[in-house]
């Protein structure tokens, strides 16, 4: 009469808690990683944005507010520090337009900083058409771009200034 006493099942339950609750663990965490990556990503293209916006209204401040640095750069552009093609406020100095427009795509961007991005800088005449061209238009590659438009008097017709920052896709 050797009986044994019944067994219970509590080590079966255990395991197969321990199984659910490691799944349940394992979702979550993978739930967690890919809303972490989506914030991070919808950051980094947010703080991208801004970088761009910042440099494009910078960037034409600088042009069209200031003679650049040194004063006279018009004169040997490849000593510029900064360009600037102010004359008095709100009128651009026609020799400076002329050598900004003439300066090297690669020495602008380095000047301003912006090896990133890729610019274009245009002059339209009041009726529509264009004067002055610098730079590459944005293409298809273009992930994202920013315009600043502004409204200058050189030689005494009123000419808008469209600065345009944009950056390809990686």
């Amino acid at each position: 009469m050797n009986e044994r006493p019944p067994q219970s099942k509590r080590g079966q339950l255990f395991s197969l808690d321990l199984m659910a609750s490691g799944l349940g663990f394992i979702i979550f965490f993978i739930f967690l990683i890919s809303v972490w990556l989506v914030l991070s990503s919808r950051l980094e293209e947010k703080r991208e944005a801004e970088e761009l916006q910042l440099q494009a209204f910078q960037i034409t401040n600088m042009l069209i507010m200031s003679p650049g640095v040194p004063a006279d750069w018009e004169g040997n552009p490849a000593e510029v520090t900064i360009p600037g093609l102010q004359q008095s406020p709100g009128r651009l100095n026609q020799s400076k337009l002329d050598a900004f427009v003439a300066l090297d795509y690669n020495q602008v961007q380095k000047t301003f900083n912006i090896g990133r991005f890729e610019y274009q800088f245009k002059v339209i005449g009041i009726n529509g058409s264009l004067l002055y061209s610098a730079g590459i238009p944005p293409d298809n590659s273009s992930t994202r771009s920013i315009s600043v438009n502004r409204w200058v008097l050189q030689e005494n017709e009123t000419q808008q200034i469209l600065f345009t920052l944009w950056s390809r896709s990686k």
